[in-house]
């Protein structure tokens, strides 16, 4: 356990990173998971008794097979996707709606997917809002039927939710 170095400020710089920071915790990049927005559209969902009549399905391309937790199919499936926007950094914001972006791309040859409803969870800091917009901007270009959900709007969501299951005899 001795050693001989050329530079001890790098040495002890090395042997500070390895004992004592790599101890700490890593910090998060997400501030709130897609689950936890989930949160918010569920409990209007819920209410209406939709959650019960939502299941998880598989759709695959030859590019992708992508696993959605709340789905609901009426001869098609429409699939609802929580989003967390709400990062620590601005650039996953941009990342994760490019992701995405591309998963809509490969997606778009899937005959079964009807429409992909976002349920969008906006960053808590204002100075991130620019980086929303832009990040919603790509989200629009998404090449299947699509439609943004903001939070404050989750109860109006939860009610054409039930509205179109009504209308539509979904089971």
């Amino acid at each position: 356990m001795a050693g001989i170095t050329d530079n001890p400020a790098d040495a002890l710089l090395h042997l500070f990173h390895r004992m004592v920071t790599s101890q700490y915790a890593r910090p998060k990049l997400e501030k709130r998971t897609d689950d936890e927005v989930w949160t918010i559209y569920q409990e209007p969902l819920a209410r209406r008794r939709i959650v019960k009549k939502l299941r998880p399905t598989v759709l695959t391309t030859d590019e992708v097979e992508l696993k959605f937790e709340h789905a609901f199919r009426n001869e098609r499936w429409h699939v609802l996707q929580p989003m967390s926007m709400d990062y620590v950094k601005k650039e996953s914001i941009q990342n994760k709606a490019t992701r995405w972006l591309g998963n809509a791309m490969a997606l778009e040859s899937n005959k079964e997917l009807k429409k992909m409803y976002i349920l969008l969870g906006p960053p808590t800091l204002e100075s991130y809002q620019s980086a929303y917009i832009k990040a919603k901007n790509l989200l629009h270009k998404m090449p299947l039927e699509h439609e943004l959900i903001e939070e404050d709007g989750a109860e109006d969501f939860a009610a054409y939710i039930e509205s179109f299951m009504k209308e539509h005899s979904v089971q």
